[in-house]
């Protein structure tokens, strides 16, 4: 069934090349920007690399590769190793690497965080249940009702 559902979301780009290129600049997007706020966060900390930018655009979508391989929740360890075996071939200090890491993952889960409270909110409206703090459960309701198809875990995520 997984499998099935799988050829049918890859099969839905075919014949929509547009479509297919739109993605793939989205998604190149989000891997510069997940750069540069890594960039920004290691000038921060006072880590400096041979390569400059380079190897940010280089090192992080492949440790976010790296994180995906379901070895440890969330690529916990992996992701951590990575950052310390790239940055520190390239004269980073191990400690440095260790820590771009943590702030990395705290960037992640403080801008994750508004959209894990919409998804409870939203649960527990089509629940049935009120929404705590007195707020109109219409006003909740951004996007229209959430399918089943779409609380599946994701194929992949950044």
């Amino acid at each position: 069934e997984r499998v099935e559902h799988m050829f049918e979301s890859v099969n839905a780009y075919r014949g929509k090349w547009g479509l297919g290129a739109v993605t793939l600049l989205i998604s190149l997007g989000v891997q510069i920007g997940c750069a540069m706020v890594n960039m920004l966060a290691a000038d921060a900390l006072g880590l400096q690399t041979r390569n400059g930018w380079i190897d940010y655009m280089v090192f992080i979508p492949a440790i976010g590769l790296i994180g995906m391989i379901p070895l440890s929740v969330n690529g916990a360890g992996w992701r951590e190793a990575s950052y310390i075996l790239f940055f520190t071939s390239v004269g980073a200090e191990a400690h440095q690497a260790g820590a771009l890491s943590v702030l990395w993952l705290a960037i992640m889960v403080v801008t994750s965080l508004p959209g894990g409270i919409i998804y409870i909110a939203r649960s527990r409206t089509r629940d049935g249940q009120r929404p705590s703090g007195g707020a109109d459960s219409k006003s909740l309701n951004v996007a229209g009702p959430i399918t089943q198809a779409h609380e599946e875990e994701p194929i992949s995520t950044i």
